[in-house]
């Protein structure tokens, strides 16, 4: 029988994130702006698609590049996603917290998470434990995961995609319930 899965995993330091909430301090590199505006501009693209062929591929090719995007279109209305397609606007640049003080935090929560999530499926399809992680998920995915080995060992396994909720929930310092809040606004 599985291990319950924590709401919120126990701090672990990561390379990219050293200490709780240092995820607000990043700054947002023009890349990743950009490919928020081509996942929005898609997303927003495919909602207003007839259903058939053409859309279902689309949302396939969506959901291969962007995984969770398909539960965000869910979760959030076609306004609430051109609001987060809107707020696209801020200078590369700028620390993530930008977004968070014009109450959009779901937009750098999202982008990440989408990464988390491919890092899982890369895990899981690699057949990857504990004694391979982070190293094995290679040097730019290992930047974002704690690198103490316990913390691997510590995690409910086989590992599935509600890990990334549970350490975006702490590097973001949230508590779980604020992160889904955050997620649907």
């Amino acid at each position: 029988m599985p291990r319950p899965f924590p709401d919120r995993l126990a701090w672990a330091t990561s390379e990219r994130w050293p200490e709780p909430g240092g995820f607000w301090d990043e700054p947002v590199a023009a890349e990743e702006l950009a490919d928020l505006e081509l996942k929005y501009s898609t997303l927003l693209r495919l909602i207003d698609t007839p259903v058939g062929r053409g859309r279902e591929l689309g949302l396939r090719e969506l959901a291969a590049r962007w995984p969770g995007a398909l539960r965000e279109g869910q979760l959030v209305s076609r306004a609430g996603l051109e609001v987060r397609r809107r707020s696209l606007g801020i200078a590369p640049g700028s620390p993530r917290a930008a977004w968070r003080r014009a109450e959009i935090a779901a937009v750098p929560l999202w982008s990440e998470l989408h990464r988390l999530l491919a890092d899982i499926a890369r895990i899981r399809s690699a057949s990857l434990g504990p004694a391979d992680l982070p190293r094995g998920l290679g040097l730019e995915a290992a930047r974002r995961w704690p690198t103490a080995g316990a913390w691997w060992t510590s995690v409910p396994w086989p590992i599935d995609a509600r890990v990334t909720r549970s350490w975006l929930a702490a590097v973001g310092d949230l508590d779980p319930g604020e992160l889904d809040r955050l997620l649907r606004t």
